[in-house]
């Protein structure tokens, strides 16, 4: 997925800010003398203090609304379903950027509050929408705090070894901060830990869905060169015969989807055109599926 503009954007404003809040101080803070208690400011010269520190924040303020105007065209450029910057952090930077204490009549710049993990975890676990974790997860990239959360969920999945949920969640963490570290060792001693997770949670639930979905897509990113399509294709097939025994639900049509792009990658084209039409017969009218047999039908 390629990277959004949006913490280079927003590591500018920061910066620029910073500069703006620096460059303040100085022109607020008197003179200092070994020997004498600094004298009061002539008026005139308060007035060009209060000109200066005016200048600085018009400046400040046409910067950033050209940053957040490049920033809203950079996201419209877009897929809707890319994860996007809350608007949120954006204005809770901007709202701090630059203040004056009342008594010191200093430029000082105001850090947003840092949310205690636990807020964060509750926050976490009460989100069932897939795009909003997604863009929960960017936020804490964003924040530097990734590394504090995974720790947390390891902190948990120790603690309670036999509670699936738990694992899948520790599981779905490792993956969101191989999306922090990028392709390297890393990504690969990420993914394993987040595969053990997942069989983890497969040994107390066999039949637990998302923990085996979960599994199979994250084998499904393997580069080719791991030889991991085949296992990734064994667990889609499993959820195919696990489905058949469940009342039909919409989010199904994915593992055939998904099953059908697999065998598509290893050259087996029969295969996945069966997959995604076995699919179509369970739920008719996937656009997901039909977009793929149209693909292949016209090629």
């Amino acid at each position: 997925t390629p990277a959004m503009k949006t913490p280079a954007l927003l590591a500018t404003i920061v910066a620029t800010s910073s500069l703006t809040s620096l460059t303040a101080h100085r022109i607020l803070e008197p003179t200092r003398h070994a020997e004498a208690p600094p004298a009061a400011l002539h008026p005139d010269r308060l007035a060009a203090i209060e000109r200066s520190l005016t200048h600085l924040q018009e400046e400040l303020a046409a910067k950033t609304a050209a940053l957040q105007e490049e920033l809203a065209l950079a996201e419209a450029r877009h897929d809707a379903g890319r994860e996007r910057k809350d608007a949120r952090d954006l204005e809770s930077l901007v709202r701090g950027v630059l203040a004056v204490e009342g008594q010191g009549g200093k430029a000082a710049l105001i850090e947003p509050p840092t949310r205690p993990l636990g807020e964060l975890l509750a926050e976490l676990d009460a989100i069932d929408d897939p795009l909003e974790v997604q863009r929960f997860w960017q936020r804490m990239r964003e924040e530097g705090r990734t590394e504090e959360l995974l720790a947390a969920f390891e902190a948990r999945a120790e603690a309670a070894p036999g509670d699936p949920e738990v694992q899948v969640a520790l599981g779905q963490a490792y993956l969101q901060r191989i999306q922090e570290v990028g392709n390297g060792p890393l990504a690969g001693v990420l993914a394993n830990k987040a595969d053990q997770a997942f069989d983890a949670a497969l040994a107390v639930d066999p039949q637990m869905w998302s923990a085996r979905f979960q599994k199979a897509v994250a084998l499904s990113f393997w580069p080719p060169v791991f030889g991991k399509q085949n296992e990734a294709i064994a667990q889609f097939e499993v959820l195919v015969q696990q489905q058949a025994g469940l009342p039909p639900d919409p989010k199904f049509a994915q593992t055939h989807l998904l099953l059908g792009n697999m065998y598509q990658q290893i050259g087996q084209t029969e295969k996945a055109i069966a997959a995604w039409q076995a699919g179509l017969a369970l739920f008719p009218g996937d656009k997901d599926l039909l977009a793929q047999l149209e693909l292949v039908q016209d090629q």
